[in-house]
């Protein structure tokens, strides 16, 4: 009798804390920005290791209005000189400010949940120039003004520092622009390297619907390191400011 008395203690007990995790597991995940909570009718939500959110409701914390395209499944997002442009389905955003134009590659495309978009957070917020935290034992994003060094190398200023090398060099062609810009890892000399692997293009003279192709480069992290792609060779050739 104890020892069945023992049995049904035990499978309450697990019942317990099988039930307690499951509650754990589904508990909503909270946005913050500058550490004040935001509220939203639909949750962030975990997809491939990555934290998808709700564009409107962060982009408009963030100062930024919010447009939709419902033929074209496209969002706008305006905030001063930046422009940014989402389509569901796509793997990439459309950026445009002063100085920056061009695509650029994010983690996990933009999709519809209970008919909101979800886009991949970080992607937006550094776009913005804001930080990004994810705790996860508190299930919660942080997102606050960024107090990084401008000299940091990011996906959104990888290009433009590019350019400003070959400017320094006195090899950027007039009206040169960021036509793409993707985080890359590469190998070169005998170590793997992190950095960005940009294309630059520029306006075609004769014809204002076609670009030529200024080049392939590549800067890493830190910006000590930048590198000419040669597309034919398959090799690099190192073009950095010294």
């Amino acid at each position: 009798m104890k020892v069945i008395k023992k049995v049904i203690c035990l499978s309450l007990l697990m019942l317990m804390i099988l039930s307690t995790a499951s509650i754990a597991k589904e508990e909503p995940i909270k946005i913050y920005v500058n550490k004040g909570i935001v509220p939203s009718d639909q949750a962030p939500i975990i997809k491939n290791s990555r934290v998808l959110v709700p564009i409107r409701v962060v982009s408009e914390n963030l100062g930024a209005s919010v447009s939709y395209v419902t033929k074209e499944k496209r969002v706008n997002i305006e905030k001063g000189e930046i422009s940014i442009t989402v389509r569901i389905g796509y793997d990439m955003i459309w950026y445009s400010d002063k100085e920056n134009y061009g695509a650029i590659l994010i983690d996990a495309p933009a999709e519809i949940k209970n008919g909101r978009t979800m886009v991949p957070l970080r992607a937006v917020a550094e776009l913005f120039d804001m930080n990004v935290k994810w705790d996860g034992k508190k299930r919660a994003v942080y997102i606050d003004n960024n107090t990084e060094n401008q000299d940091t190398i990011t996906l959104k200023n990888s290009g433009v520092k590019v350019m400003d090398a070959l400017k320094q060099k006195g090899s950027l062609p007039e009206g040169t622009y960021v036509a793409e810009a993707i985080t890359e890892e590469i190998d070169f000399g005998g170590a793997k390297v992190q950095g960005y692997a940009i294309t630059l293009r520029k306006d075609n003279p004769n014809d204002s619907n076609l670009a030529e192709l200024v080049g392939h480069y590549f800067i890493d992290e830190t910006g000590t390191l930048i590198l000419h792609y040669d597309v034919v060779t398959d090799s690099y050739t190192d073009i950095s400011v010294e």
